[in-house]
């Protein structure tokens, strides 16, 4: 069976891409040899840890939302109102474009369906009794008018009215998957999940109008377009849990509670304050791009964070931080269990039956940071802390590995390192935890010199290394990006460096 594939190209290509967690997109005329080769490049880049070229970007603006999404850096800048998109393949200036009547709290993008949605404020309510009205407005990147498969262009959000006071959303956050925009409104101390099918206008769901109550310490992602995670810190009864939820395009559909993976008991004095969840985005393939990353290979990334309070004891209270990390696979294996009628809806799952072989459990390997995108397919990237160089160093953690493969290379100490040894913690937890998902770990030299960096992100061909300022990182000043597989460029909007109607 060996020969047979080493000795066709298509067999060859089909098996390489899916060990390096690839998908092809039937969008190229290369022969599978030519594809092949290209995949080869690319693994061999990142095997090394080796970019090939880097540039900078000068930006200089407020930054109140971003995404990077399929090679494109977009972000709205607050100081003179406009949306600016950045192609990470391209030497042009990032593209500047007014956005009028529309000032967004909060965008997400898909530049294979060359789509934005902006969610907006749509006036203030003026007393207790009326409700916070927003809009998500669906348009094109490239042209900045409705999206031409969006039915209706503008989709109405309704927050209901708070009975004692002024009704206040404080959060906003826009997810896509395919043919779904979910939103999570922070409403004080609770939170609204709201899906709508932005093609076909459908609302398919919204927490508040069916009478669901979720605390403000819930946090949402998707699994893929029919399905999501919610994470739960649980209370002083109940232990934090990832709860994992099923549900159709259909308007008023009520998403179906598939399984609940508890996470591992907390110490008496101990309890989750927020379990937040990062995985890479969901983006359509571009086209003249011979493979993407596979949205099911993908992996997830959650901060636990845990209040730690022993004053009985005479202890200062603490806050631990830890990343859990785990392979969508997991979560899909108990969406098709209960889709082919092997487990009922519901199903409880203690942290002994999935957690040990199915995560791995680390220390917080980086400092607290509200920029996102630091993970994309299996890769998360993180900044090495300082020792006795003064290179500029980033560590890359790799979950697509293959022990019996790996294991059969000669060791190297400039590749990364394979780890499959298990993970022993204790802490803060009432028994020690022991996780054994393997990964890799390495580090990539940005600079021989020292810089700062306020946050790196990642995507399928770039490090992205942002500059920022401001209390909050809000102020962007430069993109260093590092990339090491060239692309198409995706940047969809006509370059210009000024801004237009």
């Amino acid at each position: 069976m060996n020969k047979i594939i080493t000795q066709s190209s298509e067999l060859t290509y089909i098996t390489e891409l899916y060990r390096d967690g690839m998908v092809d997109t039937g969008f190229t005329k290369l022969s599978h040899l030519e594809r092949l080769a290209q995949l080869r490049r690319r693994r061999k880049a990142w095997a090394n840890l080796e970019w090939k070229s880097s540039s900078v970007v000068q930006l200089n603006d407020l930054c109140h939302a971003y995404e990077l999404v399929g090679g494109l850096f977009a972000h709205w800048d607050s100081n003179v109102a406009e949306f600016v998109t950045t192609s990470l393949q391209s030497s042009t200036p990032p593209c500047r474009r007014n956005v009028p009547g529309i000032t967004p709290r909060d965008f997400a993008i898909d530049p294979g369906q060359d789509i934005v949605v902006f969610m907006e404020p749509h006036g203030n309510p003026s007393s207790p009794e009326e409700p916070a009205v927003f809009k998500l407005h669906v348009r094109s990147i490239s042209t900045q008018g409705p999206h031409a498969k969006a039915r209706s262009p503008i989709l109405p959000v309704v927050v209901p009215p708070n009975s004692r006071h002024i009704t206040y959303v404080p959060g906003v956050t826009v997810q896509l998957a395919d043919d779904i925009v979910a939103l999570m409104l922070c409403t004080g101390r609770r939170q609204q999940l709201i899906l709508y099918n932005w093609r076909d206008g459908n609302l398919i769901f919204d927490s508040a109008e069916r009478g669901y109550d979720y605390p403000r310490e819930i946090d949402f992602s998707f699994i893929n377009s029919r399905a999501y995670l919610l994470t739960y810190p649980g209370t002083s009864e109940e232990n934090g849990s990832i709860q994992i939820y099923s549900f159709e395009s259909v308007q008023g559909f009520d998403p179906v509670h598939v399984a609940s993976l508890l996470l591992p008991e907390l110490d008496r004095d101990a309890r989750f304050q927020s379990i937040s969840p990062h995985t890479g985005p969901f983006e359509t393939p571009l086209p003249n791009t011979p493979f993407t990353t596979s949205s099911t290979l993908r992996l997830y990334v959650l901060t636990l964070s845990i209040l730690y309070d022993r004053t009985r004891l005479g202890i200062e209270p603490q806050l631990e931080v830890f990343h859990l990390f785990v392979k969508c696979s997991t979560f899909l294996s108990y969406l098709w269990a209960f889709h082919s009628g092997e487990s009922p809806k519901g199903l409880s799952v203690p942290w002994s039956l999935w957690g040990r072989s199915g995560s791995r459990l680390l220390p917080s390997l980086s400092p607290s940071s509200s920029w996102m995108r630091y993970v994309h397919g299996q890769k998360v990237v993180f900044p090495q802390k300082r020792g006795s160089s003064d290179k500029t160093v980033v560590r890359i953690l790799n979950f697509n590995v293959h022990p019996s493969l790996e294991e059969e290379q000669e060791p190297d100490p400039n590749l990364p390192v394979l780890c499959a040894a298990p993970t022993r913690i204790r802490h803060c937890f009432r028994h020690v935890v022991t996780t054994t998902l393997p990964y890799s770990t390495g580090t990539c030299t940005l600079f021989e010199l020292s810089d700062e960096y306020s946050a790196y992100m990642i995507d399928e061909d770039h490090i992205v290394g942002i500059k920022a300022g401001g209390d909050f990182d809000e102020e962007i000043q430069e993109l260093h990006v590092f990339t090491f597989c060239e692309r198409p460029d995706t940047n969809l909007e006509a370059p210009s460096s000024s801004t237009s109607p």
